[in-house]
């Protein structure tokens, strides 16, 4: 069993708390990186309760800032000159339009941003583990991602957006497994599938209605979806497996605009600018 602390985001409710109970009743030492409030301090306290591991750990960091990353990022690395992991699993979706205290659309900041920052500064702690592992929650929901107006100054289509944002999440996957090779770090991604969550907790009308009444009876259950997380991050079978999207438990295919190399450094030169970050 590590004793290097796998980092997940997300684990305040659904999936990511399922995935981090589970790890912790296996005996992982955890750090959950969570917005300040009191529903993080409850899942914190429910987790540690139920599992009795006290490696778990509750590191606060609003994900729409990064300031707010950047001096998480730092208290961990800090405490932690190792890390056996990195889950990515946080995940926002708006209906209008909202800017972040860094001025970029929310999704994209909350979606992409966040981890791609995290990423950079969590590399040299990952990488002195030797043989950590890297894995973001997708979507099966991907659009292109429209670099003319990532800002979404122009017309703003929440779904939409989420989409690109999600499409971000596999590119970045695939050129971060390349620029990892040798390092001993594995970059994969996930498209769960329908998971009974909270994700569209800010958004109203059409998406609230689809995602609350017409599909709820065929999402899965947070506990279900965990355990696909848990997997990526922890099984043995999946050590050397770097640069995959998975859907559900199995390699899968990814859009088409997904395999766009080109694409790809343009979202990394983006990110990069947009982070002040060169990885």
């Amino acid at each position: 069993m590590p004793t290097s602390p796998i980092i997940i985001t997300g684990a305040s409710s659904g999936m990511g708390k399922a995935a981090a109970l589970q790890l912790a009743q296996l005996g992982h030492p955890l750090v959950l990186l969570l917005r300040d409030g009191q529903k993080g301090r409850d899942a914190h306290a429910e987790i540690v309760q139920r599992s009795g591991n006290r490696a778990v750990e509750l590191e606060h960091a609003d994900l729409s800032s990064q300031a707010d990353i950047s001096a998480a990022a730092a208290r961990i690395t800090g405490r932690h000159k190792r890390l056996s992991g990195f889950i990515a699993n946080a995940g926002a979706h708006f209906s209008e339009r909202t800017l972040s205290p860094d001025g970029v659309e929310m999704t994209l900041a909350i979606n992409h941003l966040a981890p791609f920052l995290l990423t950079h500064l969590l590399h040299d702690a990952l990488k002195a583990h030797g043989a950590a592992r890297i894995v973001l929650t997708a979507s099966s929901l991907q659009f292109p991602f429209d670099f003319s107006d990532y800002n979404r100054d122009r017309a703003y289509d929440g779904y939409r957006v989420y989409g690109q944002t999600k499409l971000a999440n596999v590119q970045f996957t695939f050129a971060l497994a390349r620029r990892l090779e040798g390092t001993g770090i594995t970059a994969n991604c996930l498209a769960p599938g329908l998971v009974r969550t909270d994700i569209y907790r800010r958004t109203r009308g059409a998406s609230r209605f689809l995602a609350h009444t017409l599909l709820a009876p065929l999402m899965a259950s947070p506990e279900k979806a965990g355990k696909k997380l848990v997997r990526l991050a922890t099984d043995p079978a999946l050590a050397q497996t770097s640069g995959v999207y998975f859907k559900h438990y199995k390699p899968s295919r990814a859009i088409p605009a997904a395999y766009d190399e080109a694409a790809q450094e343009q979202l990394w030169t983006l990110s990069e600018q947009l982070t002040g970050t060169a990885y």
